[in-house]
């Protein structure tokens, strides 16, 4: 199956709470976006994406721009950028997401220009504010269940995107249309990540 491809030169998209899974292609796995595009990538869930060159969830090519906030890419596979794959001179913002259980280098870092990432998990980490190199505790991925186990380290450790100049997305509610933010971790706000109580990934927990 082909990924799921964007193309509108100069165009946009917007993706969010859809779930893009079990697909392969040379370049973007999951999502490709072409030069001169821009696209939003909100509450998704990404997964089981394969690509041959780069980008086993996300691939954005030179000349495009991609927001990835609050999404989950796990179980993807690509030699350069499991996760997500950036090409030279693409501008990519990453916040609130979680990048684990992907095989092959999470990010790849191009020759001209670099991802932007904060407060998100990447495994074998990425710099960037706020960012964790920690296994996010899935409930069970196994399964295609990514909501946090209590305890996660995802739990309340992200930040208002709406705050951050370089994303500037309201994101009221998750994956599952549960509110963002609640209080997940139960320590009330201002204890972790920007005090927002934020999550880190597609589903927030609910608060009890």
């Amino acid at each position: 199956m082909a990924a799921v491809f964007f193309f509108a030169a100069y165009g946009s998209l917007l993706f969010e709470g859809n779930r893009v899974a079990g697909n392969s292609a040379t370049y973007g796995g999951g999502i490709y976006t072409p030069g001169y595009s821009n696209a939003r990538i909100i509450n998704s869930i990404v997964t089981d994406n394969e690509a041959t060159t780069a980008g086993g969830g996300v691939y954005g090519s030179s000349y495009s721009s991609a927001r990835v906030v609050n999404s989950t890419l796990s179980g993807n596979a690509s030699p350069v950028g499991a996760a997500i794959g950036v090409s030279s001179y693409c501008g990519v913002v990453i916040a609130n997401t979680i990048m684990w259980g992907n095989t092959g280098q999470t990010i790849n870092r191009p020759r001209y220009g670099a991802a932007s990432v904060i407060y998100s998990i990447a495994q074998n980490g990425y710099p960037g504010m706020g960012n964790l190199d920690v296994d996010p505790d899935f409930n069970n991925p196994i399964a295609g269940n990514y909501g946090l186990q209590s305890g996660s380290p995802a739990i309340d450790t992200g930040v208002d995107p709406q705050t951050i100049v370089a994303v500037n997305i309201d994101v009221v509610d998750d994956f599952l249309d549960n509110m963002r933010s609640q209080d997940g971790d139960g320590l009330g706000a201002g204890s972790t990540g920007d005090g927002s109580d934020y999550d880190i990934g597609a589903i927030e927990v609910v608060a009890n």
